[in-house]
């Protein structure tokens, strides 16, 4: 069902709804629209509960900026650090074991990160 549009996703719910409306059983309208008796089961449930806004798709995933990683400075040291270096540099730095990797960040100075308890890394050795 994720393959299709957002669209056909909503239609595809409405179909559902429709077709239960008319008295359909749950197997009927499963095999018709190509979905599982529970798929179909939780469409109506929720069709029910919340009404037609439950046909929309709620939109998933973190937002923008949620969880980062790195603060906003740090990646633009880290840009910065790669736009700087030569192809046949990054080479170098692409090639190193990842166990390398991991002692050498390990060997960065952390300190406090005046955001919320975030760490904050110097990345002035990377540049070397």
């Amino acid at each position: 069902m994720r393959t299709l549009s957002f669209q056909a996703r909503e239609e595809r719910r409405r179909q559902v709804v429709g077709l239960r409306r008319r008295g359909w059983t749950y197997e009927a309208v499963a095999e018709q629209t190509g979905l599982s008796c529970t798929g179909v089961f939780n469409i109506c449930q929720r069709y029910a509960q919340e009404g037609a806004c439950a046909l929309k798709d709620k939109r998933g995933g973190r937002k923008v900026g949620d969880s980062r990683a790195l603060s906003a400075e740090q990646e633009a040291e880290i840009r910065r650090l790669i736009c700087d270096k030569t192809p046949d540099q990054l080479t170098d730095m692409a090639t190193a074991t990842p166990e390398h990797e991991c002692r050498r960040v390990r060997s960065l100075s952390l300190s406090p990160s005046p955001r919320g308890g975030e760490r904050r890394e110097s990345l002035s050795r990377l540049s070397r």
